[in-house]
C-alpha cells in the first residue's frame, strides 16, 4: 500500500471516530463550558490522560475550543478529559498566569467503595441537608464524576489580585467538608489551587467506565466578599505575618502583662476541667503540668505551685497517682527555674524581644497551640477568658463594638429577618420564588435559602 492510501485510510479512520461520538455529550461538555467560562476572551487549559497515567494538556480560546471541533476530537479519544476551571493569559497553566478566576471548588471522592447512580444522589441529599445554605452556600453546578462529585460554586469574574482572598475562603470551604465521612466519600483536600483542572462532563472516566455528567445546574452567581459576610466571616482577606510568633497575647486580650497572662491561662485550665465534669481522659497529665507550670509564674514559690497543683489533680473525676503526677510534671519547675535564670540575665528588661524571637526560657506557647494540646472545641472557649482562637476573639470584639436593638440584633440581622418574615408572607400569598425575588428586589437562591430556615 503507497503512502498516500495509508494517510486516505487514517484520515477515512479518524473522521469515522469523530462521527461516532454521541452528540448529547457534547452538548453537555459544551454547556459546562459556556456556564463556566462565559464571556471569556483568553485562555482555556484542556487535557487528557492516558492509559500510562500521564497528563498531556493544551490551551485554547473558548471559541476555538468549541468550534473547531477540539471538544469533539477529545470525546473520541475516549480517555479521562479535564478543564481548569479558570483561564490564563498566556498557554502555559501557571498561577502567575491567571487571567480571571471563576469559581470555588471541591472535588469529593469515594475510592473506598462502587459508587453508583443512588450513592451519588444520597450524598448530594446529606449535603443540602446538613451543610448547603448553612456552612457552606449551594454550589451551582454539581458534576458526577463516576467516583464522586465536584461541587462548582460560580463567583463573578475575579481578577488574579483576589488571588489570596480567594485562595483563604477556598481553603475554608473545603476544610468545612473534611468531616464529611459518609459512605466512603472525603473531600479530596489537594484540590484547592486556582490551577486545578477537573474532570470535564460528557467524558468518559475510564476506571469507573461510565461518564461524568452534569446533575445539577442552577442560576448562582456569588460575589466574594458577600460570600465572606455570608458563610466566612473570620476568614481574612489576606494572609500577614506575624513578626513575634512566639508570645501570642493579640488571640487574648490586649494589653496583658505577663503575670495576667500567666494567671489567666491557669484559671482557663481549672474551667476548662470544670466544663468537662472533670472527665479529662487522656489530658490529666498534660492538664496537670502546664497548671504547675503557670502556678509556678503566678506565685513565684515552687512548693505552693507543687500544692495548687495536686489540689488540682483531686478535682479530676479519676484523679492521677500521687507519684505519677509529681513525677508527670517535674520539667514544669525545671522551666519555670530556667525562665527566672533567663530573667535575671536581661537584668529586668522589659524588652524580652530580640529579632522577633521571645528571649526568656521556659515554656513560651501560643495560644493556638493550648487549644491544640487541650484540644479545646469552640463551644469552651465561650466560657474561657484567654485560651480562645482569633475567631472566637473577633467574635466577642464584635459583639461589644456592633450597635443593637432591643431585640439583641445587629441592623444587618434584623434586615435579614425582615427579609424572611417578608417572603414567608408572600408565599403564603401563593406567589412563586421568582415572582418573590422580583418584588423584594433579591435573588432566587436567597428566597429559595430562607424559606429553608
Amino acid at each position: 500500500m503507497s503512502n498516500l492510501a495509508r494517510k486516505e485510510e487514517k484520515e477515512t479512520y479518524e473522521l469515522k471516530e469523530l462521527r461516532c461520538v454521541d452528540d448529547k455529550k457534547i452538548k453537555e461538555s459544551i454547556e459546562y463550558i459556556n456556564k463556566i467560562h462565559r464571556d471569556e476572551d483568553k485562555f482555556i487549559c484542556v487535557g487528557i490522560k492516558d492509559e500510562n497515567g500521564k497528563f498531556h494538556q493544551w490551551s485554547y480560546s473558548k471559541d476555538k475550543l468549541i468550534k473547531d471541533d477540539i471538544i469533539r476530537y477529545l470525546h473520541s479519544l475516549k480517555s479521562n478529559t479535564y478543564m481548569s476551571i479558570n483561564s490564563f493569559f498566556l498557554t502555559v497553566r501557571k498561577s502567575t498566569n491567571i487571567r480571571r478566576i471563576n469559581a470555588l471548588y471541591v472535588d469529593i471522592d469515594n475510592h473506598k467503595s462502587e459508587v453508583n447512580k443512588e450513592n451519588i444522589q444520597a450524598l448530594i441529599k446529606r449535603l443540602q441537608n446538613n451543610y448547603y445554605n448553612k456552612s457552606i452556600p449551594t454550589p451551582t453546578i454539581t458534576v458526577g464524576t463516576g467516583r464522586g462529585v465536584q461541587l462548582i460554586f460560580l463567583l463573578e469574574h475575579l481578577p488574579s489580585k483576589a488571588l489570596k482572598f480567594w485562595q483563604n475562603i477556598e481553603n475554608e470551604l473545603v476544610k468545612r467538608l473534611r468531616n464529611l465521612n459518609f459512605e466512603g466519600f472525603e473531600v479530596d483536600e489537594s484540590c484547592t489551587d486556582v490551577t486545578r483542572v477537573f474532570r470535564m462532563p460528557g467524558t468518559l472516566n475510564t476506571k469507573s467506565k461510565s461518564y461524568a455528567e452534569i446533575v445539577e445546574i442552577n442560576e448562582n452567581i456569588y460575589r466574594l466578599d458577600e460570600l465572606k459576610k455570608e458563610y466566612f466571616k473570620y476568614v481574612p482577606k489576606t494572609t500577614r505575618k506575624r513578626k513575634n510568633k512566639v508570645l501570642n497575647i493579640t488571640a487574648g486580650q490586649a494589653g496583658l502583662n505577663i503575670y495576667e497572662l500567666n494567671w489567666k491561662r491557669r484559671e482557663d485550665i481549672e474551667r476548662l476541667r470544670e466544663l468537662r465534669n472533670g472527665n479529662c481522659e487522656g489530658l490529666r497529665e498534660i492538664m496537670c503540668f502546664l497548671y504547675r507550670y503557670y502556678s509556678c509564674l503566678v506565685e513565684n514559690n515552687c512548693h505552693e505551685a507543687l500544692n495548687k497543683m495536686l489540689k488540682f489533680n483531686q478535682k479530676f473525676s479519676e484523679p492521677l497517682p500521687l507519684h505519677e503526677v509529681i513525677k508527670a510534671t517535674e520539667s514544669a519547675e525545671k522551666a519555670y527555674i530556667a525562665y527566672c535564670e533567663s530573667l535575671k540575665s536581661n537584668q529586668g528588661s522589659i524588652n524580652i524581644f530580640e529579632n522577633g524571637e521571645f528571649k526568656l526560657k521556659g515554656y513560651n506557647y501560643t495560644n493556638e497551640k493550648l487549644i491544640k494540646l487541650l484540644k479545646i472545641t469552640e463551644q469552651e472557649q465561650e466560657q474561657l477568658l484567654i485560651l480562645i482562637s482569633r475567631k472566637e476573639k473577633y467574635k466577642r470584639n464584635n459583639l461589644r463594638r456592633t450597635p443593637r436593638n432591643k431585640n439583641g440584633l445587629t441592623k444587618r440581622e434584623q434586615q435579614k429577618q425582615d427579609t424572611i418574615q417578608a417572603i414567608k408572607v408572600l408565599k403564603n400569598k401563593g406567589l412563586k420564588q421568582i415572582e418573590i425575588a422580583k418584588k423584594l428586589n433579591i435573588n432566587k437562591a436567597t428566597v429559595s435559602k430562607y424559606l429553608k430556615l
